[in-house]
């Protein structure tokens, strides 16, 4: 049997930013002012029972998410800016980075309850709250 070969090319995309809300919300980030902070929290029940090593790597597997939303945020491309690690442990993993004058931080809990997948945008008129698992926002002025 023959080999067929094919070029293809393979793209990562996230569904979060996405989102019909958190687009909703990039048509009206204007009416937040300067970005001050952006937090992307995770609390996820997706590890339970697993061992410590596992528990690690669903950190790692939800990590990618707040990148790509912080990448479609306006004026923060991530690719030069430097992360730091708060903390990393088994349950919980918590990264901190700044760009412009915007504080960027990701704090992701396997233990903490209730579930959640939120990201909060806070700016100096206003600050936007998105739940990324109900698929809904709020902006409060």
């Amino acid at each position: 049997m023959g080999q067929l070969s094919r070029q293809r090319l393979i793209l990562l995309k996230h569904q979060f930013p996405c989102q019909r809300e958190f687009q909703k919300l990039l048509k009206r980030i204007g009416r937040l002012g300067d970005l001050v902070q952006v937090t992307y929290r995770a609390c996820s029940a997706g590890a339970a029972g697993r061992s410590d090593a596992e528990r690690r790597d669903v950190l790692l597997e939800i990590l990618p998410h707040p990148f790509s939303l912080f990448c479609s945020l306006p004026g923060n491309e991530i690719s030069d800016l430097s992360w730091n690690v708060i903390r990393f442990s088994c349950d919980e993993l918590t990264v901190a980075g700044e760009r412009n004058g915007t504080q960027l931080l990701i704090l992701i809990s396997l233990k903490g309850r209730p579930t959640c997948n939120e990201l909060t945008v806070v700016g100096t008129h206003g600050t936007a709250h998105v739940d990324l698992f109900h698929g809904f926002y709020i902006i409060e002025s």
